[in-house]
């Protein structure tokens, strides 16, 4: 049996959101951890503030991968006009 180490200073989490008048109001969570499977893992959590949203949970083979994937999301949300309003984690 496969022993599975958790680091905890490859955990990322970062929240963003994007606010456009009234009638776009978004957010998106990405975090990286371990999910009830796998021992890393990228979730996601989007949909639109105080409403319904949905989410997603990526395999990943190590931490190195999960980050990289991560960082990506963020990136990709933020050229698409999302703002960070919480960081945790080495983003960067």
């Amino acid at each position: 049996m496969k022993a599975y180490i958790h680091e905890p200073d490859s955990n990322i989490s970062c929240l963003l959101h994007r606010v456009d008048g009234e009638t776009m109001k978004r957010f998106y969570l990405v975090t990286t951890g371990p999910s009830l499977l796998e021992p890393y893992a990228v979730l996601r959590f989007w949909g639109r503030l105080g409403g319904f949203q949905r989410e997603m949970v990526t395999p990943c083979a190590s931490a190195e991968e999960a980050v990289r994937l991560a960082r990506q999301l963020i990136r990709k949300r933020l050229r698409r006009g999302y703002r960070i309003v919480r960081d945790q984690g080495r983003t960067k």
